[in-house]
């Protein structure tokens, strides 16, 4: 899921730069993101899960959702130009930044859970694990 970081300086940035937002609208939106992210307390860390133009319209077409295969390849592929430009400039909290080309999650649960592991030992707070690990370990 996306954060309010990535709302504003992804989506909403790339409707600007396309110039579907005006320079009032856009200015009022970034006065309320900054008040936002005032009052809101930053995250521990952002997990980046990236994938290459390719590796993403494939990944639409293994879905199969007929909305997803209606989104123009141009705008995937800003979007991913926006979010790398994003996660090298971002200082409210550390990005790990996974490179998602030759993993799948969904199919690899070795990949997943040494990602959970890495995330977990990333993080202040070892109170919990993020998963319940299974065999009742």
């Amino acid at each position: 899921d996306r954060s309010v970081y990535e709302n504003a300086e992804v989506f909403a940035r790339n409707l600007y730069e396309k110039d579907l937002i005006s320079e009032r609208d856009w200015a009022t939106y970034q006065r309320i993101y900054q008040n936002l992210i005032e009052l809101v307390p930053a995250p521990n860390l952002i997990v980046y899960l990236r994938a290459n133009l390719p590796t993403l319209l494939h990944r639409i077409h293994l879905r199969g959702r007929e909305y997803e295969r209606k989104v123009p390849t141009s705008y995937l592929a800003e979007l991913n130009q926006l979010y790398d430009r994003w996660s090298r400039t971002f200082t409210v909290a550390p990005i790990l930044t996974v490179n998602t080309d030759k993993i799948n999650f969904v199919e690899d649960e070795i990949a997943l859970e040494a990602l959970v592991s890495h995330i977990e030992s990333a993080l202040p707070v070892r109170q919990l694990p993020l998963f319940k690990k299974r065999n009742g370990n």
